[in-house]
Formats: structure tokens, C-alpha cells, sequence
């Protein structure tokens, strides 16, 4: 189901009939206004923070102030529960190792894209005049960055993967029909055949591919903030301004701090430097 799922999604007049023209469209509704220079209004010159407290206020005259209740947390932790879940991480390992080379290929689309998406957004934003704060420049380079970095990690992590592993996890998936008690037949079967030292290693390469996974997600909803955030300095569209205002907890700085962090550890633990301090 899995090959057949990526041989449609590879395939040329997908990509041509029904690929491109929708991410023609998404690409079309982000940058419709990215091009177009400030219009006059308190919100034409204003940083990024600034524009988020008057979508906040406007949000407010349409659905007044609306206090959410305070919801307890436990603290107490099922042992059990923690136990049979760290098992069953292991079979989605397995996965990842059987079909990293189709995941290294959708990481690089995804990221390339996002390199493609950001850089585009910036130089728009620029030529328009947008980049009057030093703000506005760090949601424009930020995720450009990110994913330049990104990229790089994935393809020194995978070059680190040995492609016997790749082929040894492969070649028990395929030698059974594809079910839920073939899989853990051969993730079973699979780490029998890894000795302890060697599961270390691969557990740390696989997370390299994880942590960058999530920093490429981080990066995304960056991307949309400031496309949202951009559009309402020109456009009165509520969607802007809604989406801006759901999506401002990733523009912040912890976000950013966050996303140093993966990538940094993506890089330790992909480049094996993680597994020698730890060894």
C-alpha cells in the first residue's frame, strides 16, 4: 500500500495535473500582496509586534475578550503505560530505517520547497519596502536559514547511514505481505540481528532525521505567520489576520531558540558526534 501511495505521488501526471496546479494556487494566494507596497494606515510602518496587537485588538471588537478556563494537569505518570509505548517507538523505527531512502526523498522535497517558499517571500517582502524593522528581517532570513541547515544535516545523516542496514530492514519487510503482524514479525527479527552497540548508534542517526523533521514543521508554520502577518499591512481580508493571530506563537523567539536547539542536536546526532561524547 505504502509503494503504491509513493508511485502515485511520484508520478509525472500527478505532479503535472494535480501537484502543480494546486501549489500554483497557494502559491498564488500567499504572494498576492507580498508585491505590493504598504498602504497608508497606522499598520503601513509597524514591527511585526505591532501588527499583532492591532489584529488582537480588532479580534476582540469582533468576538469581545473571551477568557479560557485554567485546566489541571496531572502529574502522575503510568509507568506501565511509559513502558509499552517506548516498545512500540520501536517498530516506527524499523519502519524509518526499512524506508529511509523515501523518507530522506520527501524530507529534501519538503525542505527545498520551504527554502524556495521563504526565500521568495523575503526578496517580495523587500522590494516592496517591507523590511523596515529588524523584526520583519528576522522572520524573512530565520526560516530560509533553517532550512538551508536542515538540508545539509539530512545529507550528511544519510551518507552516515549504512546502506546494508537500509537493505538488511528492506529485505524483511519484503519477505512477507504487508500487515500489522508481518511488521512486527520482522522488527522482531530485525533487532535480534543488531548488536547493542550498534542499535545505539542507529537509534541516534534515526532521531537526526526526526528532530529535522520537526524543525522543517516549526519552520513551516513560521513561514505561514509571516506571509499572514505581511498580508495584513495591505490586505482586509479577516483570513490574514486570523491565521496571523493562530499561528504567532511560533514567531516568537523561543521558537526560534527551539529551532536552534534541533538543528544542533540534529547535526550532533547525525554526524555521530553524540554517540563519541557519549562513548
Amino acid at each position: 500500500m505504502i509503494n503504491e501511495l509513493l508511485a502515485i505521488l511520484s508520478d509525472s501526471h500527478f505532479e503535472a495535473y494535480v501537484g502543480g496546479p494546486v501549489a500554483g494556487v497557494i502559491a498564488g494566494v500567499a504572494f498576492s500582496a507580498l508585491g505590493q507596497p504598504n498602504v497608508t494606515g497606522s499598520s503601513s510602518n509597524a514591527s511585526p509586534t505591532e501588527a499583532l496587537n492591532e489584529i488582537a485588538e480588532q479580534l476582540k471588537r469582533i468576538a469581545g475578550r473571551q477568557g479560557e478556563p485554567a485546566r489541571a494537569q496531572s502529574n502522575s505518570t503510568d509507568s506501565s503505560a511509559i513502558f509499552v509505548l517506548g516498545l512500540l517507538l520501536l517498530v516506527p523505527l524499523f519502519l524509518l530505517v526499512a524506508y529511509l531512502p523515501t523518507v530522506i526523498q520527501i524530507l529534501r522535497v519538503a525542505i527545498a520547497t520551504m527554502a524556495v517558499f521563504s526565500i521568495t517571500i523575503a526578496l517580495c517582502s523587500l522590494f516592496a519596502g517591507r523590511w523596515n524593522t529588524m523584526s520583519w528581517w528576522h522572520h524573512g532570513l530565520i526560516p530560509f536559514l533553517a532550512n538551508v541547515a536542515s538540508f545539509w544535516i539530512i545529507d550528511v545523516s544519510y551518507r552516515n547511514t549504512a546502506a546494508e542496514l537500509i537493505n538488511f530492514a528492506y529485505g524483511l519487510l519484503g519477505s512477507q505481505p504487508f500487515s500489522v503482524h508481518g511488521v512486527i514479525s520482522a522488527a522482531i527479527n530485525f533487532y535480534r540481528s543488531i548488536n547493542p552497540a550498534y542499535m545505539q548508534w542507529m537509534v541516534l542517526q534515526m532521531s537526526a532525521f526526526f528532530l529535522v523533521g520537526l524543525c522543517t514543521i516549526l519552520v513551516a508554520f513560521q513561514s505561514v505567520h509571516y506571509v499572514a502577518l505581511a498580508n495584513t499591512r495591505v490586505s482586509s481580508r479577516r483570513l490574514w489576520a486570523w491565521l496571523a493571530w493562530k499561528t504567532r506563537a511560533y514567531a516568537s523567539l523561543g521558537t526560534t531558540v527551539l529551532i536552534v536547539v534541533l538543528l544542533v542536536a540534529g547535526w550532533a546526532a547525525g554526524t555521530g558526534r553524540l554517540y563519541a561524547w557519549t562513548h
